[in-house]
């Protein structure tokens, strides 16, 4: 999530189906005042990014925590580009950083990009039940990534084809959104922080079949007491509040 007013509408509904980014006011929210993250003021603010330029089809999104820098993780090229904002936040003031790097030699259908806080660690998601982890020489420079031969394999867990993933901030917890019968949210631990290898299932996840049965991506607000949900055939977004930050077991729908 933005650390601002602005909530970036993502994924494969909007941005691979137009090739662009779009954002959305919620009002004036910061992360002080966590309250505002609500979609139910939501309004398109009509600004986009077309990314056609350097890419056929997009699917998962990163923003950098102070909004000047964005990642897109692109199925037509299996590959990760990155763009410069001159506004943060703004992504119409968006243009390509030319700096991309191929994950192909891992990930043959990315479908999502996550960074670490430090911006040195990079974690690709991939439709067929993996997720693979880069280390960046430079922070926040995806053109210096290579992999670190580490690899999440969610195949024997229930999570099931997945399609997008977001981070708790400190490292410690994975959330992954699949399309697999029951359309869920999975919580993955990391015993060590930002290391997929030590990455484990912790039996944790939350059905969202009731809302979305063909969920997109899933991204949680900076203090993790909500998480939205993205849909690529109805075109929606839905909202959960968790009573308990960052524990999905303590998680329901907010209408």
């Amino acid at each position: 999530m933005a650390n601002d007013k602005d909530f970036v509408v993502a994924g494969a509904v909007e941005v691979g189906k137009d090739t662009k980014v779009t954002v959305g006011s919620i009002g004036s929210s910061t992360v002080t005042d966590i309250s505002g993250y609500n979609l139910g003021v939501a309004s398109y603010q009509s600004k986009s990014l077309d990314l056609s330029g350097q890419m056929t089809g997009a699917n998962g999104l990163y923003f950098k925590e102070d909004g000047l820098s964005l990642y897109v993780a692109s199925g037509s090229g299996d590959s990760i580009y990155q763009y410069s904002l001159s506004t943060a936040w703004d992504v119409s003031t968006a243009s390509y950083a030319n700096k991309s790097v191929s994950v192909a030699s891992q990930s043959t259908s990315p479908v999502e990009v996550l960074l670490s806080t430090t911006g040195t660690k990079m974690y690709v998601v991939d439709y067929l039940e993996r997720v693979y982890q880069y280390t960046l020489s430079t922070g926040w420079d995806v053109s210096t990534a290579t992999y670190d031969s580490v690899q999440l394999n969610t195949s024997s867990d229930p999570s099931g084809s997945l399609r997008g993933g977001d981070l708790k901030p400190d490292g410690t917890i994975l959330y992954l959104v699949s399309e697999s019968s029951p359309d869920s949210v999975y919580e993955y631990t990391m015993s060590t922080a930002f290391d997929l290898s030590t990455a484990s299932y912790s039996s944790n996840s939350f059905n969202i079949s009731a809302q979305s049965t063909t969920p997109t991506d899933v991204k949680f607000t900076i203090d993790g007491t909500k998480f939205y949900v993205l849909d690529t055939v109805d075109d929606k977004i839905w909202q959960f509040a968790l009573s308990t930050a960052w524990d999905l077991s303590t998680a329901s729908y907010e209408s």
